[in-house]
């Protein structure tokens, strides 16, 4: 039943594709793997011949579709508009009630959506333990102390973000948002979410943020578990609409691209449909929201010269269409010598779980990507997604680079901190 219904609403998205391949130019995953089944139009096919019911649902059929970062670099370039990312997370829902979810990711989603909690209170305590077997380095990452050579993983940020902040009043504000804070930005990325407090602050905003936000669903969605996605979206819509302010700020270009679009979803009901559309209307990346709704036109300078360039999220870019926003602000900034790198635009191969599944294909993704950036020389690399960062650190890591990795904001903020001092 299932099958036929997912079918029915994907049939005109498959059957949009007119197999031109301009997509092909821009898969990062096709790029290391090759084979035409691992390309956005091959993907298509796959899914409409699966769900047609013309070949049958298997575990190579899966791994093929798994491959697929869901960047949306295929959409940017299809001449037709085609939306392969709903063609995907169709195929991705059907995979996961008839052949089921890893149990390693089903624990990891769950334990950000059924289990806060118990996160809250084990955050602060991973952050003291984690530097027994973890060295920090520069920019935030944790190397395994007896073995330098795995992955680089995130530090903890003690105690979590909602947990610090509720409500940031300030003198006669020009404006009162909400800041959607995301899973990452609340455990790993403190100082990402300190900074976006701070800049709205200083620029006369009051901020209060939702105590009941939750995950904003775009794992669940891409990991094919749309129920639990949907219980997810309707908590966030709820939280948010309460919250009754001018504007709702993220800092997570994968977050913020979720929150923009779901109204999209018919699984969240009609309803919230109408609620996420009016959510959408007043949703802002922090760049965007200084840039094109403070109208900033002058920021502090950093306290020495930097070299600074900017790698372009594919959620933010692709779905948000945030591009030139935090160049511009990175530019306005006295002592940064901004730099842009070759293909700032190509995907880093983070892909939000699609590195912790397919590690090593991530990875070859990622040093075109560390080449692009080492080809400019800059002292911090930045872009507008935590976990673009996480992924951008390990690979300087693992070249040997002592480039530091940056949320763009972060360094804003760094500006406006020396400026007080």
């Amino acid at each position: 039943m299932l099958r036929e219904e997912l079918y029915d609403q994907v049939k005109k998205l498959i059957d949009k594709c007119n197999r031109c391949g301009f997509c092909r130019s821009v898969c990062p995953s096709l790029a290391e793997l090759g084979w035409e089944s691992t390309s956005p139009r091959g993907r298509v096919f796959l899914v409409g011949e699966v769900l047609a019911g013309r070949i049958p649902l298997t575990g190579d059929v899966v791994s093929r579709i798994d491959q697929c970062l869901l960047c949306r670099n295929c959409m940017a370039v299809c001449p037709v508009g085609g939306k392969i990312d709903q063609v995907i997370i169709a195929f991705r829902q059907l995979a996961a009630q008839e052949m089921g979810v890893a149990t390693s990711k089903k624990l990891m989603l769950n334990m950000l959506s059924d289990h806060r909690g118990l996160c809250d209170v084990m955050a602060p305590v991973a952050a003291v333990l984690e530097h027994i077997p973890f060295k920090e380095t520069p920019g935030g990452g944790a190397i395994f102390r007896l073995n330098k050579k795995m992955r680089l993983l995130p530090m903890f940020g003690g105690k979590p973000l909602m947990s610090q902040f509720q409500h940031i009043k300030v003198d006669k504000p020009i404006k009162k948002v909400a800041f959607y804070v995301g899973c990452y930005i609340n455990y790993m990325g403190v100082n990402v979410g300190r900074a976006v407090l701070n800049i709205l602050a200083r620029n006369g905003v009051e901020v209060v943020i939702p105590q009941t936000q939750t995950c904003c669903g775009v794992p669940f969605f891409a990991s094919g578990m749309v129920e639990k996605a949907v219980t997810l979206v309707r908590q966030n819509i709820d939280a948010l609409e309460e919250a009754n302010v001018d504007a709702v700020i993220y800092a997570c270009g994968s977050c913020g691209t979720g929150l923009k679009e779901w109204a999209r979803h018919p699984e969240i009901g009609s309803e919230y449909a109408e609620k996420a559309k009016k959510l959408e209307e007043k949703t802002f990346e922090i760049g965007e929201f200084l840039i094109d709704q403070l109208e900033v036109k002058e920021l502090p300078s950093l306290p020495k010269p930097t070299r600074v360039t900017y790698h372009d999220s594919c959620h933010l870019a692709v779905g948000a269409g945030v591009i030139e926003q935090p160049r511009t602000l990175l530019k306005m900034m006295g002592n940064a010598e901004y730099i842009e790198m070759p293909e700032a635009n190509t995907c880093c191969g983070m892909g939000g779980l699609f590195s912790v599944n397919h590690y090593d294909l991530s990875r070859k993704i990622n040093s075109r990507k560390i080449d692009k950036i080492m080809s400019v020389n800059p002292q911090v690399v930045t872009s507008g997604c935590p976990g673009c960062n996480l992924h951008i650190m390990d690979g300087l890591n693992k070249a040997g680079s002592d480039i530091v990795t940056s949320h763009y904001i972060e360094l804003i903020n760094n500006a406006y901190d020396c400026a007080q001092e």
